[in-house]
């Protein structure tokens, strides 16, 4: 699941793909990406306006043969959203 907004509000997407175990990729704007996906812990992290590095991530993550939706299924229920 990619995430390129400038902005979000609580991306809610993000957590419906982590609680699905979908691989996640988002840019890091103001709004909570970061937080949820735990500094890049969850999901890979890029700039906004990167567009370079968020093709790169997105490349990265289609080739990654070592996806471990289990993982990353089983991180996403420790999450604590305040």
């Amino acid at each position: 699941m990619v995430l390129s907004s400038k902005w979000e509000g609580l991306p809610n997407v993000l957590l419906e793909a982590l609680v699905c175990g979908c691989p996640v990729i988002s840019t890091n704007g103001p709004g909570g990406a970061a937080e949820l996906l735990d500094g890049g812990r969850y999901g890979k992290l890029v700039a906004v306006g990167d567009v370079d590095a968020l093709a790169d991530a997105m490349l990265a993550t289609l080739q990654d043969r070592h996806f471990d939706s289990a993982q990353l299924t089983n991180g996403s229920r420790n999450l604590i959203i305040t």
